[in-house]
Protein backbone atom coordinates (compact mmCIF):
# COMPACT_ATOMS: atom_id res chain seq x y z
CA UNK A 1 0.00 0.00 0.00
CA UNK A 2 1.55 3.26 -0.82
CA UNK A 3 1.97 6.36 1.56
CA UNK A 4 -1.03 7.89 -0.95
CA UNK A 5 -3.30 5.17 -0.19
CA UNK A 6 -2.80 4.75 4.21
CA UNK A 7 -3.44 8.89 3.84
CA UNK A 8 -6.66 8.69 1.84
CA UNK A 9 -8.25 5.68 4.11
CA UNK A 10 -7.05 8.24 6.79
CA UNK A 11 -9.14 10.72 6.04
CA UNK A 12 -11.91 8.46 4.85
CA UNK A 13 -12.05 6.62 7.96
CA UNK A 14 -11.82 9.67 10.23
CA UNK A 15 -14.80 11.50 8.42
CA UNK A 16 -16.30 8.38 8.95
CA UNK A 17 -16.69 7.85 4.69
CA UNK A 18 -16.17 4.17 3.36
CA UNK A 19 -12.74 3.16 1.93
CA UNK A 20 -14.49 1.82 -1.11
CA UNK A 21 -13.27 2.44 -4.88
CA UNK A 22 -15.75 5.67 -5.45
CA UNK A 23 -14.42 7.41 -2.78
CA UNK A 24 -10.61 6.33 -3.71
CA UNK A 25 -11.26 7.28 -7.30
CA UNK A 26 -12.41 10.30 -6.40
CA UNK A 27 -9.80 11.29 -3.73
CA UNK A 28 -6.63 10.39 -6.70
CA UNK A 29 -8.41 12.33 -9.02
CA UNK A 30 -8.88 15.53 -6.86
CA UNK A 31 -5.39 14.78 -5.28
CA UNK A 32 -4.39 14.92 -9.13
CA UNK A 33 -6.37 18.49 -9.35
CA UNK A 34 -4.90 19.91 -6.62
CA UNK A 35 -0.84 18.42 -6.77
CA UNK A 36 0.27 17.38 -10.19
CA UNK A 37 2.90 17.44 -11.99
CA UNK A 38 4.16 17.50 -8.64
CA UNK A 39 4.41 14.24 -6.78
CA UNK A 40 1.08 13.75 -4.50
CA UNK A 41 3.09 13.70 -0.98
CA UNK A 42 5.57 15.90 -1.62
CA UNK A 43 4.05 17.96 1.49
CA UNK A 44 2.50 15.16 3.25
CA UNK A 45 -0.82 17.15 1.92
CA UNK A 46 -2.49 16.08 -1.28
CA UNK A 47 -5.52 18.43 -1.08
CA UNK A 48 -3.59 20.91 -0.57
CA UNK A 49 -5.46 21.72 2.40
CA UNK A 50 -4.42 25.43 4.48
CA UNK A 51 -5.41 23.84 7.99
CA UNK A 52 -2.35 24.88 10.31
CA UNK A 53 -1.24 22.08 12.78
CA UNK A 54 1.33 21.58 15.55
CA UNK A 55 4.75 21.15 13.49
CA UNK A 56 3.49 22.68 9.93
CA UNK A 57 4.88 24.87 7.88
CA UNK A 58 3.57 27.70 5.26
CA UNK A 59 4.87 25.78 1.61
CA UNK A 60 5.09 29.67 -0.30
CA UNK A 61 2.10 27.65 -2.59
CA UNK A 62 -0.40 30.64 -1.78
CA UNK A 63 1.54 33.26 0.12
CA UNK A 64 -0.40 34.76 2.86
CA UNK A 65 -2.37 34.08 6.31
CA UNK A 66 -4.12 31.17 4.26
CA UNK A 67 -0.86 29.50 2.34
CA UNK A 68 -0.92 25.49 1.74
CA UNK A 69 0.58 24.14 4.68
CA UNK A 70 2.92 20.89 4.83
CA UNK A 71 3.04 18.58 7.77
CA UNK A 72 5.73 16.76 8.96
CA UNK A 73 3.87 13.08 9.21
CA UNK A 74 0.80 11.56 7.22
CA UNK A 75 -0.92 11.35 10.12
CA UNK A 76 -0.96 14.96 11.16
CA UNK A 77 -1.95 15.38 7.18
CA UNK A 78 -4.56 13.32 7.30
CA UNK A 79 -5.79 15.43 10.95
CA UNK A 80 -5.63 18.56 9.18
CA UNK A 81 -7.54 17.42 6.48
CA UNK A 82 -10.62 15.84 8.30
CA UNK A 83 -10.28 19.18 10.12
CA UNK A 84 -10.84 20.81 6.91
CA UNK A 85 -13.77 18.59 5.64
CA UNK A 86 -15.60 18.91 8.51
CA UNK A 87 -15.42 22.30 9.46
CA UNK A 88 -18.75 23.30 7.93
CA UNK A 89 -17.86 24.81 5.07
CA UNK A 90 -17.91 21.38 2.87
CA UNK A 91 -21.17 19.69 3.73
CA UNK A 92 -22.13 18.39 0.46
CA UNK A 93 -18.47 17.08 -0.32
CA UNK A 94 -18.78 15.96 3.44
CA UNK A 95 -21.93 14.08 2.76
CA UNK A 96 -20.84 12.56 -1.04
CA UNK A 97 -17.96 10.96 0.45
CA UNK A 98 -20.23 9.62 3.55
CA UNK A 99 -22.13 7.84 0.69
CA UNK A 100 -19.84 7.07 -1.28
CA UNK A 101 -21.28 9.27 -4.20
CA UNK A 102 -19.00 8.57 -7.39
CA UNK A 103 -16.86 12.38 -8.81
CA UNK A 104 -19.23 12.03 -11.52
CA UNK A 105 -22.14 13.01 -9.59
CA UNK A 106 -21.00 15.96 -7.74
CA UNK A 107 -21.98 18.55 -9.89
CA UNK A 108 -23.85 20.21 -7.15
CA UNK A 109 -20.43 20.69 -5.55
CA UNK A 110 -18.88 23.22 -7.81
CA UNK A 111 -19.34 26.38 -5.21
CA UNK A 112 -17.81 24.09 -2.68
CA UNK A 113 -14.87 23.40 -4.77
CA UNK A 114 -14.43 26.35 -5.96
CA UNK A 115 -14.36 27.45 -2.40
CA UNK A 116 -11.56 25.21 -1.57
CA UNK A 117 -9.77 26.58 -4.46
CA UNK A 118 -9.25 23.51 -6.59
CA UNK A 119 -12.64 23.95 -8.50
CA UNK A 120 -14.31 21.22 -10.18
CA UNK A 121 -12.77 21.22 -13.28
CA UNK A 122 -11.42 17.87 -12.37
CA UNK A 123 -14.61 16.15 -12.14
CA UNK A 124 -15.88 13.51 -14.57
CA UNK A 125 -18.26 14.31 -17.11
CA UNK A 126 -19.24 17.51 -14.90
CA UNK A 127 -20.69 20.83 -17.38
CA UNK A 128 -20.77 23.79 -15.05
CA UNK A 129 -24.34 24.73 -13.49
CA UNK A 130 -24.55 28.01 -12.65
CA UNK A 131 -22.01 30.80 -12.28
CA UNK A 132 -19.70 29.80 -9.33
CA UNK A 133 -16.53 30.36 -11.52
CA UNK A 134 -17.55 29.90 -14.98
CA UNK A 135 -15.60 32.20 -17.21
CA UNK A 136 -17.76 34.33 -19.82
CA UNK A 137 -16.55 34.28 -23.37
CA UNK A 138 -15.09 38.03 -22.77
CA UNK A 139 -13.63 37.31 -19.43
CA UNK A 140 -11.85 33.83 -20.88
CA UNK A 141 -11.02 36.19 -24.15
CA UNK A 142 -9.58 38.83 -21.58
CA UNK A 143 -7.77 35.91 -19.72
CA UNK A 144 -6.19 34.54 -22.85
CA UNK A 145 -5.25 38.04 -24.20
CA UNK A 146 -3.56 38.61 -20.88
CA UNK A 147 -1.73 35.72 -20.75
CA UNK A 148 -0.15 36.59 -24.69
CA UNK A 149 0.89 40.01 -22.85
CA UNK A 150 2.39 38.67 -20.06
CA UNK A 151 4.50 36.48 -22.87
CA UNK A 152 5.02 38.70 -25.06
CA UNK A 153 6.29 41.11 -21.84
CA UNK A 154 8.26 37.83 -20.39
CA UNK A 155 10.16 37.16 -23.96
CA UNK A 156 11.26 40.74 -24.04
CA UNK A 157 12.56 40.96 -20.54
CA UNK A 158 14.11 38.08 -21.34
CA UNK A 159 15.84 39.18 -24.15
CA UNK A 160 13.78 36.39 -26.56
CA UNK A 161 12.09 39.30 -28.83
CA UNK A 162 13.83 42.48 -29.57
CA UNK A 163 11.52 44.01 -31.63
CA UNK A 164 7.79 44.84 -30.99
CA UNK A 165 6.43 47.14 -28.25
CA UNK A 166 8.44 49.04 -25.93
CA UNK A 167 8.50 47.68 -21.93
CA UNK A 168 6.18 50.84 -21.11
CA UNK A 169 3.75 49.99 -23.53
CA UNK A 170 4.02 46.28 -22.41
CA UNK A 171 3.84 46.63 -18.48
CA UNK A 172 1.02 49.16 -19.23
CA UNK A 173 -0.68 46.28 -21.32
CA UNK A 174 -0.03 43.53 -18.39
CA UNK A 175 -1.42 46.70 -15.50
CA UNK A 176 -4.87 47.66 -17.66
CA UNK A 177 -5.47 43.98 -18.00
CA UNK A 178 -4.62 43.25 -14.77
CA UNK A 179 -7.05 46.26 -13.38
CA UNK A 180 -10.05 45.31 -15.65
CA UNK A 181 -9.92 41.41 -14.73
CA UNK A 182 -9.43 42.77 -10.57
CA UNK A 183 -12.65 45.21 -11.43
CA UNK A 184 -14.88 42.12 -12.51
CA UNK A 185 -13.37 40.21 -9.98
CA UNK A 186 -14.77 42.32 -7.27
CA UNK A 187 -17.91 43.31 -9.63
CA UNK A 188 -19.15 39.59 -8.46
Amino acid sequence: MTTWNNWADGVLSGIGAPINAANIDTLMRWSNAETAPFPLMRWNNPLNTTQKMSGSWNTGAQPGPHDVQGYPTVAISIQATVITLTNGFYPTILTHLRNGVPANQWSDCHAELSRWGTGYHWLPQSPPTGDDDVLTPEESAALKQLAANFDAFYAFMSGKHLSGPSVDEQVKRLVDDVGAIKAKVESM
